[in-house]
């Protein structure tokens, strides 16, 4: 290509496609970027989504219970607690059938 354009024109081409593959790179390192961002907002998303439904649990468990309570007319109602003794469980604290530990009765009032 030198031999027939000469070394003017082969060296203005050459900082033509330096400059281009230069800014390929940027693209490329760009692209990079926004895909590691997306994938993070992905994530927050999925996280925020999981926590909203835990949240419409809660509030579905609370009315539930509050609906009982209305259904009750205030009636006082025994509740049974199986509380462990510290250190129960085979599983270092998670209970599991067979484990020991003691219930306590207390007396709730609906309200």
């Amino acid at each position: 290509m030198i031999d027939s354009h000469g070394p003017d024109h082969v060296s203005g081409l050459m900082q033509k496609v330096i400059s281009a593959l230069e800014h390929l790179e940027r693209f490329a390192a760009d692209s990079d970027a926004e895909e590691d961002a997306l994938e993070q907002l992905r994530r927050t998303v999925s996280h925020l989504e999981r926590e909203e439904a835990k949240r419409n649990e809660e509030r579905q468990r609370v009315a539930t219970v509050r609906e009982r309570r209305s259904m009750d007319g205030g009636k006082e109602r025994k509740i049974a607690c199986f509380l462990p003794f510290a250190g129960a469980g085979a599983s270092g604290g998670a209970l599991q059938a067979g484990d020991e530990g003691f219930a306590v009765d207390r007396k709730e009032t609906a309200r």
